[in-house]
């Protein structure tokens, strides 16, 4: 008897095991992923592989469940572009040259186009020339040193569009970048194409081009543009555009853990890319420093969580099926989380809540923001009991906030997302490991833990609620107006703006668009891609009352829209 009581004292005094108890495999791939050697894991890149293969062998090491794809779902990405040297440019029968003379924007369209050429000044918008059926060109009054918002030159199209041109020819009195006249020709996560053709012109062309009219590039800024038109007489242009895109693969990486008494699921994730080397276009915050981002705490530190609870759960069973998932090309507009929804594993209907973990490694003051707890009817009073044990948690509604949990929101799928906050080092090579905070990891861990364990509870039922709240973007955009809505930003949608979302209580949501339309037209202004919609939402006013129209399969439907 005195010796059951020993053992019985003894195994009182072993601590239970936690999850923080974990921390040591999330160090080990943190720090790896955050290496130099991985070169800032830009999707489709050799850093970008080194993660999956590295993550791939550890959930193959945890005996971890594999889904009918193995540990990685591929799909495919564009991750550059360049110009065709069949791309070319003829003014009155004079042949230019492609780089030297002339060079086309990269969100021109590709096409064949040929035309009468109108000067219209310094600004479309402000022309009174017509210019329906033809080529506009521009001569932009721009200061040195200087290069314009891309939201200047895609008005310029806009306007163009509104007014009939067939394309727009752009001219600066000084150099677009502090590197040379061109605009630079970069590829970016945020260009899409638009629907006209868009070429810069060289000054030197542009001058040798008017020269045989007698006309200077001094006159062009000074003299009274019809009578320049009338000096200059009739010029055409033809122009063929065409691009080189390239395309790779890269992958979600998932595994899963199966339930004891439910086959429902809960889906733990966050995104394993970054912005690679930065630079113009990557979504860096220092875009003139071409070095590795590496991305430690965006978004090592939430890989790290996953996989520390990945470790747990494999063995300590839950009680529904538990999936891992570890997104690629977030950064490039929330693909791969996308792609996972659109071709899951598992019935969609089975899916009781997915949790986010993206950027986890930077508590401070024993803070730690939670997003989406509007998004079920449980989620509020579930967390609050773990408020200040030891994290300080804030609370905030909106399931579209902008990381991967918005796509599974997207679905009506309850989702939380877990962020330490933003800081100077945000999308900037200074992310790096030496300024993570593995103890505020260790408690973020432990309270996952308890969540996840209450979520894989069969007992626990989660009633899903559209959130109505204001929703805040991960990179914190700001207009005067709202429409209320998750665009598709990747432009994956063809004439038109694709509605990826829909938010509750929000003006798109009270006028009746619903998931999957297209909007096609704002306040009579034709809505084509992205730009457009951006560019209109600007010239409406709160409280101002509009038409708009949405493409919804074959049908057109006209819609009210009080902002």
């Amino acid at each position: 008897m005195r010796y059951s009581t020993i053992i019985l004292v003894l195994l009182l005094l072993i601590p239970a095991w936690t999850v923080a108890q974990n921390i040591e495999t999330g160090e080990k791939v943190l720090k790896y992923l955050a290496d130099d050697k991985l070169e800032g894991r830009y999707p489709g890149t050799k850093g970008d592989e080194l993660a999956r293969d590295y993550l791939d062998e550890l959930f193959y090491r945890d005996w971890m469940g594999k889904f009918s794809f193995g540990y990685q779902q591929k799909f495919e990405i564009e991750t550059d572009v360049d110009i065709n040297l069949q791309t070319t440019l003829t003014l009155e029968e004079e042949k230019a040259v492609l780089n030297e003379d002339f060079k086309p924007f990269v969100f021109s369209a590709e096409t064949s186009v040929n035309g009468e050429v109108v000067y219209v000044g310094s600004k479309v918008k402000d022309t009174d020339v017509k210019i329906d059926g033809k080529w506009a060109l521009i001569y932009i009054d721009n200061e040195p040193n200087k290069t314009p918002p891309l939201r200047a030159l895609i008005g310029d199209v806009i306007a163009a569009r509104k007014k009939g041109a067939i394309g727009l020819l752009i001219a600066a009195r000084h150099d677009l970048t502090r590197d040379g006249e061109y605009y630079p020709f970069n590829y970016s996560r945020s260009i899409v194409s638009v629907d006209l053709p868009v070429i810069q012109l060289s000054r030197t062309y542009l001058q040798e081009i008017v020269g045989h009219s007698n006309l200077s590039l001094r006159q062009l800024r000074k003299k009274d543009v019809q009578k320049i038109n009338k000096q200059i007489g009739e010029l055409t242009a033809s122009v063929h555009v065409k691009f080189d895109r390239e395309k790779t693969k890269t992958a979600n990486l998932a595994a899963y853990v199966e339930g004891t008494e439910s086959n429902e699921w809960v889906v733990v994730g966050a995104h394993y890319d970054h912005l690679g080397y930065g630079g113009r276009g990557s979504g860096s915050r220092a875009p003139e420093e071409h070095e590795v981002h590496n991305g430690a705490d965006d978004n090592a530190s939430g890989v790290a969580m996953v996989m520390m609870l990945a470790e747990y759960y494999k063995d300590h069973s839950p009680k529904s099926n538990m999936a891992f998932v570890l997104f690629g090309a977030e950064e490039m507009g929330l693909i791969g989380s996308k792609y996972f929804v659109d071709n899951l594993p598992f019935p969609k209907d089975k899916i009781k809540a997915m949790i986010n973990f993206d950027m986890v490694g930077r508590v401070k003051d024993s803070a730690l923001s939670i997003s989406g707890v509007k998004t079920a009817r449980e989620f509020e009073s579930l967390l609050s009991q773990w408020d200040r044990k030891p994290l300080k948690l804030e609370l905030g509604g909106g399931g579209y906030s902008g990381s991967d949990q918005a796509s599974f929101y997207a679905e009506d799928i309850p989702v939380l997302f877990f962020n330490s906050g933003l800081h100077d080092d945000y999308h900037t090579p200074d992310d790096d490991v030496d300024k993570i905070n593995f103890q505020g990891m260790e408690w973020v861990a432990d309270l996952s833990a308890k969540l996840l364990d209450s979520l894989t509870n069969p007992n626990y039922d989660l009633n899903f609620e559209k959130a109505k709240v204001k929703q805040r973007g991960k990179y914190g955009q700001s207009m005067k107006v709202k429409m209320g809505i998750m665009p598709d930003i990747a432009g994956t949608t063809k004439n038109g703006m694709g509605v990826d979302g829909v938010s509750a209580g929000g003006p798109a949501d009270k006028a009746g668009v619903k998931k999957g339309d297209a909007i096609i037209e704002i306040d009579g202004t034709q809505i084509k891609n992205i730009y457009d919609y951006m560019h209109q939402l600007g010239e409406l006013k709160k409280g101002q009352k509009v038409k708009i129209k949405v493409r919804r399969g074959k049908e057109i439907i006209e819609l009210n829209v009080q902002f």
